[in-house]
């Protein structure tokens, strides 16, 4: 009856951003299908990422609850699939000979419509775990004698100890920011 709160889609957008700007490269041939598809469908500032980003969290809202206002049961196709039901098949499908039919059931779809709402069914809350910072910390690289000294320094920090997790960090002073990516 509300629809979806904002959250849940800003949420999912988010989601499908982190995705796309961190997704492994595709191989060549793959990459061109995929963007020459794209190109009668979304204007030419969506070519690249095409379907792989949500609308922004200003229409994208508008077009979800267009979409939620279509999802009711008097919109469906309902098939029944039942031996049970062999006799009240009327109707022979032409190609493969299968005996099918179809039945009224506006009884069945008013109970749908008119249904209760289930207690405790809703939304789920905002969740606290996207990311959305990916900037990477890191320390200045230490000046070590020998090898030993530099394990000697290597100590982990306790950053949670809670009775059910316990988290440690240690930045990783070794091999330094990465050179390369193969």
């Amino acid at each position: 009856e509300e629809g979806l709160p904002l959250h849940t889609f800003e949420e999912a957008a988010r989601l499908r951003e982190v995705s796309f700007r961190f997704a492994e490269p595709p191989p060549p041939r793959a990459w061109v299908v995929g963007a020459v598809g794209s190109l009668a469908v979304y204007a030419p500032k969506l070519w690249l990422s095409g379907p792989s980003l949500l609308l922004s969290p200003r229409e994208g809202p508008l077009v979800l609850a267009e979409m939620l206002e279509g999802m009711v049961p008097t919109n469906g196709l309902i098939t029944l699939v039942a031996r049970e039901l062999a006799p009240r098949c009327t109707v022979r499908e032409p190609l493969y000979g299968a005996m099918y039919g179809t039945m009224d059931i506006e009884e069945e779809l008013r109970s749908w419509v008119s249904a209760p709402r289930i207690e405790g069914l809703s939304a789920p809350p905002p969740n606290q775990f996207i990311p959305n910072r990916f900037e990477r910390k890191v320390l200045p690289l230490p000046r070590f004698a020998d090898d030993e000294a530099r394990i000697a320094a290597a100590v982990p920090v306790l950053l949670v100890n809670e009775p059910a997790e316990r988290l440690h960090w240690l930045t990783d002073r070794y091999f330094g920011p990465p050179k390369a990516y193969a």
